[in-house]
Formats: C-alpha cells, sequence, structure tokens
C-alpha cells in the first residue's frame, strides 16, 4: 500500500482447514496487521464470509460488484505453493483483469524455491496435494483450465 502497488486492499477469509479453532476470522486479522503497519481502515475492505480459496475470490468478487468498484488489475497475495492455483481462480472470476501475485513462505520455509521444491520434507506432500486439487477443481468448473487462460 505504502508503495503505491494497491489503492485498496481487500482481506478475504472466516476461516479455512488450519484456521478454523482461531477466534477472528482471517480477513479481520489480516485488517488489524494493515492498520498497525500504517494502512487508513479507509483503504481496508474486508470480507469475512469465505472458507476456502473458490469462496474468497466468489464472496470478494461479489463485494467489489456491490461497491461498483471492479478493478483493472489485482495484486493478490498468497502463499508460494499456492499462487498457481490461485491464479486459475482468479483468472475464471476475473478474466478480462490484470492478475500478478505476490507470494510469501511458511515461517522456516526459506531457501525452499522451484529448484527444490519437490525434494524438501516440508513441502513435497503439499504441492503434490495442490496439484491434486487443481485436476479436481479444473474438472469440477471452478478454475481456468491450466493452459487455456
Amino acid at each position: 500500500y505504502a508503495s503505491g502497488y494497491a489503492p485498496l486492499i481487500l482481506a478475504s477469509g472466516h476461516s479455512g482447514r488450519s484456521t478454523e479453532l482461531v477466534a477472528n476470522s482471517e480477513a479481520s486479522r489480516i485488517e488489524q496487521d494493515l492498520i498497525y503497519y500504517g494502512v487508513p481502515e479507509a483503504a481496508i475492505l474486508i470480507e469475512e464470509e469465505s472458507t476456502n480459496t473458490l469462496e474468497n475470490i466468489v464472496f470478494s468478487k461479489r463485494l467489489l460488484e456491490s461497491r461498483g468498484t471492479l478493478p483493472a488489475s489485482i495484486l493478490y497475495v498468497c502463499l508460494n505453493g499456492h499462487s498457481g492455483r490461485c491464479y486459475l481462480t482468479q483468472n475464471k472470476n476475473f478474466p478480462k483483469t490484470k492478475l500478478n501475485a505476490w507470494t510469501y513462505y511458511y515461517e522456516g520455509m526459506e531457501g525452499v524455491g522451484a529448484n527444490n521444491l519437490m525434494h524438501h520434507s516440508k513441502t513435497s506432500r503439499k504441492v503434490y496435494a495442490e496439484y491434486q486439487r487443481i485436476i479436481t477443481y479444473s474438472v469440477k468448473g471452478d478454475i481456468t483450465q491450466p493452459g487455456h487462460d
């Protein structure tokens, strides 16, 4: 925000498999962090109903549409190993929008990258699970088919 990448930040998420026992929604915790780091509340939208990636995007789009705001570009933030499915889901729901990913690692995952992701004990199962989800969601029609965007 402070660097001018985005004039508006939309924090999305109620809870997911890894956060379902946490009291506050993911979006509310993100909002608190953004405010702490100096982003004005007026520049933050929150969507607190979604429980998975597809809902994050569908519900966020609905919120943007209700405000009459459909951006020409989206900079989305996600885990590095999740960026492919995020892109395919975003592309399905925002087909005319320029999409850019800003990825991050789980703490302790420094040094893990594309060249060693499948050979690292902490990530090989996650990569395979993400691959399976891309196939499943592609067949269901929830995401753009890989290679057809």
